[in-house]
């Protein structure tokens, strides 16, 4: 497992000292945020999953994760920070609507079957932007990020690879929020 992507993960633990709670099942919620909802949390960050379920996910897409990509769900099973601004998606395990069983990631098997006749077969639906619902695409060739339009695989962004992407992203979003959680200028996107 890679500590430079435990370090990425890591830099999100700043705001720990606004709240932290940890669910039974190992999600972390981080930085209570009032000001969105009474009980929503600035960043989630899943617990890992292992390579039993890695292959599951696999086998439903019927694609092989790349190695990067493994090494993040090794580390947290999706993610969802800076109030949703920025999600990585993993394996959903319930879909249950309530109580702390209802925090789950964004299904990665389910969004990328819903894009993936709009994107060519060498590119993998791993995320999204909230502001715009831009895709967070992997190209599997290539191992490079993209941030694509919705629906489509027109590039607006491209990384040279995810821990370079994480490690970017999680900077630039820090720089637009402050220490509670709130967004510096609302008006501002939260998309690069």
């Amino acid at each position: 497992m890679s500590n430079n992507f435990k370090e990425i993960v890591n830099e999100l633990d700043k705001w720990k000292q606004t709240g932290e709670r940890v669910l039974e099942n190992g999600t972390i919620l981080i930085c209570k945020v009032p000001h969105i909802a009474p009980e929503a949390w600035f960043h989630i960050i899943y617990p890992q999953i292992g390579t039993t379920a890695i292959n599951e996910i696999e086998k439903e897409l019927s694609v092989s994760l790349p190695e990067d990509f493994k090494e993040i769900l090794l580390i947290t099973n999706g993610l969802n920070i800076f109030s949703d601004s920025l999600s990585i998606y993993g394996k959903r395990n319930s879909y249950v609507r309530e109580g702390d069983e209802a925090i789950q990631p964004y299904d990665l098997v389910l969004h990328h079957s819903e894009v993936k006749q709009f994107i060519p077969d060498n590119l993998l639906v791993i995320g999204s932007y909230n502001w715009d619902g831009s895709y967070i695409i992997y190209d599997i060739k290539t191992n490079q990020i993209h941030r694509c339009e919705n629906y489509s695989s027109k590039v607006l962004n491209s990384w040279a690879n995810l821990k370079t992407f994480l490690s970017d992203e999680i900077k630039r979003l820090a720089a637009l929020f402050d220490e509670n959680g709130i967004e510096y200028d609302e008006n501002v996107p939260t998309t690069p």
